[in-house]
């Protein structure tokens, strides 16, 4: 068995605002009202005190800050353009937004590649294609498998390449908001840990699929933790496995996943680990994405 990765790359942000290029495919945005110079230095006191906790509870943090004057305002969500896979793989990723394409800082995983084995997919972006790391995919390591839900950030032919360079098998689906809105990325209603999955099906319409999802998910020897659209939204789906150095392995999400999640929920959970949440207020509702996002495996 592949155990969860136990250290992670965070970038910590310099110019972290609304960012006016993705607001349209992500509902979970919202404008706060706030001044830009309090909601940056509030997400960086967020951004401290989580990696604080990280390391605290034994898991390592490579931390890089956000280049001077690179004008990327979502810098603080590294798992989007990137991905090391257990295999010593490593995978660039297509990514939407113009300014989130500046992100991307190949230098800093290059390292992490076996053999030179960094598989660079950013040319879809001239095809109008994305795939945004494990934003889009929710990957199954020990099964070489994964899951994706469709949206204009995760896109079909990007997927089957990342099938062909890696070797994961992804089964792809539909999944949409309480307003019929596709997820702009599937680990907001999705993730998996080793015995346990957490996946808002009824976000699936499509009958067929939310059936197959269950099924793979039990094939896979997984309890599914099936959580609200309201859950959802409270960034529940949100959440990361991960483990210490020393073995102990835990859910890392925010404050507000944490506390939406009923006590049979938790305790279902718990049997793959212990929590360990944070707050991170500002850097939901402004950015829209919470703790997973903040955390890019390295394997």
């Amino acid at each position: 068995m592949i155990p969860p990765a136990s250290k992670v790359l965070m970038v910590r942000p310099r110019s972290f605002q609304t960012n006016n290029e993705t607001a349209a495919t992500n509902a979970f945005q919202k404008n706060v009202g706030t001044s830009s110079h309090d909601i940056t230095r509030q997400a960086q006191i967020e951004f401290d005190q989580f990696k604080l906790k990280l390391e605290s509870h034994g898991i390592e943090v490579v931390c890089h800050d956000e280049p001077m004057d690179a004008k990327t305002p979502d810098a603080i969500f590294p798992n989007n353009w990137f991905a090391v896979l257990p295999s010593g793989q490593v995978f660039l990723f297509p990514m939407c937004a113009p300014n989130r394409r500046r992100e991307i800082q190949a230098p800093w995983i290059a390292p992490y590649a076996k053999s030179k084995s960094l598989v660079d997919l950013r040319y879809f972006c001239e095809q109008g294609v994305f795939l945004e790391g494990t934003g889009s995919l929710i990957l199954d390591h020990n099964r070489k498998s994964g899951y994706a839900c469709l949206s204009e950030r995760t896109q079909f032919p990007a997927i089957k390449e990342f099938e062909k360079q890696s070797g994961y098998q992804i089964f792809s689906f539909f999944a949409t908001d309480l307003r019929g809105v596709p997820f702009y990325h599937t680990n907001v209603m999705m993730t998996l840990g080793r015995k346990t999955a957490v996946v808002c099906l009824e976000s699936i319409s499509a009958e067929a699929e939310r059936a197959k999802m269950g099924e793979m998910l039990t094939a896979t020897g997984h309890e599914v933790v099936a959580i609200s659209q309201q859950q959802v939204l409270q960034f529940a789906g949100n959440m990361l496995f991960l483990s210490s150095q020393s073995g102990k392995n835990f859910w890392v999400c925010s404050e507000a996943a944490f506390q939406c999640l009923t006590e049979l929920q938790r305790k279902i959970l718990q049997k793959d680990g212990d929590f360990i949440t944070s707050a991170l207020p500002t850097i939901e509702a402004v950015g829209g994405g919470s703790a997973r996002c903040m955390l890019g495996e390295l394997f």
